[in-house]
């Protein structure tokens, strides 16, 4: 385990040292599923953001869905 800090908060991260760069455990396929669903929103006049922080900053979203059709 590592610390790393974030914002001013320590976190416990068993992947990566401080400073190293993310290790990315995505596979091919959900990557490829999550640009579709950010497509099929844009299609439908929704704005969908990939890897989008919650307003809490707390949690990372897969795809972030604003509005509805």
């Amino acid at each position: 385990m590592y610390l790393v800090q974030r914002d001013d908060v320590w976190l416990a991260s068993p992947y990566r040292k401080p400073g190293e760069k993310p290790i990315s455990h995505q596979t091919d396929e959900h990557l490829a599923r999550k640009e579709r669903v950010a497509k099929d929103s844009e299609d439908r006049d929704c704005h969908a953001g990939i890897e989008s922080q919650t307003t809490d900053g707390h949690a990372r979203l897969d795809v972030r869905i604003n509005g509805a059709p």
